[in-house]
């Protein structure tokens, strides 16, 4: 179906838009989540998940 094909590009390009933004932060994150628990680095990554 047409439609679920766009919804499906739409989240994809919202994800990778979403990547490439933490890819961005990641130096200066990586000392932050370095710190944390991997359940709450879980939780900053993907807080919808």
């Amino acid at each position: 179906d047409d439609a679920d094909m766009v919804l499906m590009i739409q989240e994809f390009l919202k994800l990778s838009g979403y990547a490439s933004q933490v890819a961005d932060n990641a130096a200066a994150l990586a000392p932050l989540l370095a710190c944390q628990p991997v359940a709450l680095m879980l939780d900053l990554i993907m807080p919808d998940g």
